[in-house]
């Protein structure tokens, strides 16, 4: 406790450092430096939303502004920083200019890039690469750089999917071996689809929770490899999870003409909210796979219990 309290303290001292220039550099430009304070708040509902998502994913969430900052507003230390930078001289004012700011991002995409990979549910679509594939109902699609995860309800299972060239021509079975690493494989297995080939089995991995029985399969596709890590947290559930990880690595397949039309990124579109618009119903209208609702009160500042004014401009994700 001790030692998370001097590292907070340590990178608190930073956190305030960067909130003072970020006045300054807005009181500098002709805006109101007390922005900074919404700023800080739109943030912390970023922050407060990724730790219920990660707990609800049975993950831990690592937070940040402050371990054990109060809301913004009520912040004496961070009011007086931002104060500071209310003396300094500036020779114009810039004005309100939501609405000219919401026009600029009209149709900006949101979320998933082609170029990253589309979700869509359960589907993940790629466009560059060619492929499709189905990951198990209800479960979380985390889209990384390097890797697709997905996560179980209550954190119970996972599977990473990361793609590797082949280089050289060898079985799956010996690229998991010589690439991978894997020597204790068990119960191996061909994994063939109708446009591929692959190999599977069992092996131990090391989790947060200790050593568990893991399945890895590899699949060659579109001259790639593509591997597929899996393994239940919960030993409890692993009879259950493992056909699930069988069949995502099995659900890998070209993309087809169909599929190609929906593998289109996600917009932001503004448009004046009608009376009796809540987020619950524009959610239950939204394209947003997971947590639409929540997303798009943090999309307009409504985080977590606010409402959108009757007439107002709003973003929605179509």
């Amino acid at each position: 406790m001790l030692s998370n309290a001097l590292l907070s303290g340590y990178g608190r001292e930073h956190e305030l450092e960067a909130d003072r220039l970020g006045a300054e550099y807005l009181a500098r430009t002709g805006r109101d430096p007390q922005a900074m304070l919404g700023v800080i708040g739109v943030l912390k509902n970023q922050d407060q939303f990724a730790r219920q998502q990660a707990a609800a994913e049975g993950r831990d969430h690592q937070g940040y502004h402050g371990l054990f900052a109060t809301h913004p507003r009520n912040d004496t230390r961070l009011q007086q920083v931002i104060g500071a930078a209310s003396g300094i001289a500036v020779t114009h004012s810039v004005g309100d200019r939501r609405r000219e700011y919401l026009q600029a991002i009209d149709g900006m995409v949101y979320g998933d890039s082609v170029e990253q990979g589309i979700r869509r549910g359960s589907n993940f679509y790629h466009p560059e690469l060619g492929i499709a594939l189905r990951f198990p109902d209800k479960w979380a699609i985390k889209n990384l750089p390097d890797r697709l995860i997905a996560i179980a309800p209550g954190g119970a299972a996972s599977i990473q999917m990361q793609v590797d060239d082949i280089n050289r021509r060898i079985p799956p079975r010996e690229f998991m071996k010589q690439r991978l690493g894997i020597k204790d494989l068990q119960q191996g297995r061909p994994l063939a689809g109708d446009d591929q080939q692959g190999y599977t089995g069992l092996t131990r991995l090391n989790t947060a929770e200790g050593p568990r029985l893991g399945r890895v399969s590899v699949v060659y596709l579109n001259q790639q490899a593509y591997i597929f890590v899996g393994v239940a947290v919960d030993e409890r559930v692993a009879p259950q999870t493992d056909p699930l990880l069988l069949a995502t690595a099995r659900s890998l397949h070209p993309l087809t003409n169909k599929e190609r039309q929906l593998a289109k990124p996600l917009r932001i579109r503004i448009t004046r909210a009608a009376a009796g618009h809540n987020y619950a119903r524009l959610a239950s209208s939204s394209l947003i796979d997971s947590y639409a609702e929540q997303h798009l009160r943090l999309l307009n500042n409504h985080y977590p219990t606010g409402v959108p004014t009757p007439n107002s401009l709003i973003k929605i994700v179509e």
